[in-house]
Order: C-alpha cells, then structure tokens, then sequence
C-alpha cells in the first residue's frame, strides 16, 4: 500500500501530476484516468477545497507509478501501521473533543435549570411561570436524551476505531 500527503494543490490535475510525476505534455486519457483512480482511493477529494494540507492520501497502483518521488512505501507491517495507528487513534482524539464538551455544555444546562426551588417559585407566582416550568421540565428530559444519544454515539465510534485497529493489525499477520 502506498501513501502520500496533500500539498494544497489547487486542481486534482495539479496532485495527479505531482504524485505521478507528470510532465504536462500526457494525454488527457491518462490524466483522466489518473484522476479517477486517485477519487476512486479517495473519495475525499472529490471536494478538494475540505481537504486539510497534510492530509493522508492513498495512491492507487497504476502501471509505471511504482518508483515516482512522491510517494511514500509503507508496508501494513512495523513502521507502517504504527503510523496508521497513530493517525486513526490521533483522529479519534481530534474527533471527541467538540463532542465531550457538547456533553459537558448540556450537563451544566441539566444542572443550572434542574432547580427545584426555583420552578417552587415560578410555580407559585403565576400560571405563566408554571407553563414556564412544564417547558423547562420537557427541556431538561430532551437534553438528558441528546446526552445520552451523545455517549452512546461517540461510544460506538470510538469501538469502530479500535476495531478498525485491529482490522489492521490482522492484515498484517496475511
């Protein structure tokens, strides 16, 4: 399997070129050709303009592309798959972060609007202020769910990340 980065380039014909060592004078055939294979690896780059700069890019094997500069060997063994390892793991971290403080943000909003006293109060100043504490209770019930909904989402993302791991792991052992 064989791997490079993305550079920024502007057009896939411009990272088609770069990987495969084009020199501009190919046919538009085999560039087209090229262009396709590399969005058939990488779907991704179908929207070239969400692709961060250092993203990992996979090169598709095409006949006479095996000694271009560009592109980096790394076998699914050692060296290689610690680096996948460390990306998938890396992402997963990158990945939880907004989710986790999402988390944090509803559980300080269950806590701040789970006062009993102060629904005592508005309760027992009006009928507005017991219509008012009917919607905080149904807000505070829809917020546990989302939570909820939450944990187990970013739980079962986490367990696909560890089993993509593994998944590669055991590529290794073919």
């Amino acid at each position: 399997m064989r791997f490079t980065t993305y550079r920024g380039e502007k057009t896939l014909e411009d990272l088609a070129k770069r990987i495969f060592g084009f020199s501009g004078s190919e046919k538009p055939e085999l560039v087209n050709a090229v262009k396709d294979a590399l969005l058939d690896a990488n779907p991704q780059l179908r929207k070239l303009e969400n692709v961060q700069v250092g993203s990992l890019l996979v090169v598709p094997d095409l006949p006479g592309s095996e000694g271009s500069p560009a592109i980096s060997q790394l076998p699914l063994d050692g060296i290689g798959l610690g680096y996948l390892k460390e990306a998938l793991t890396n992402l997963g971290n990158l990945l939880s972060r907004p989710v986790e403080e999402r988390q944090t943000e509803i559980g300080q909003y269950i806590e701040r609007f789970n006062d009993r006293e102060l629904s005592k109060r508005l309760e027992a100043n009006s009928e507005i202020g017991a219509q008012l504490t009917s919607q905080i209770d149904k807000s505070i019930e829809e917020a546990k769910k989302t939570k909820t909904e939450i944990e187990s989402n970013l739980e079962t993302w986490r367990g696909d990340v560890v089993s993509l791991i593994k998944d590669l792991e055991t590529l290794t052992r073919f």
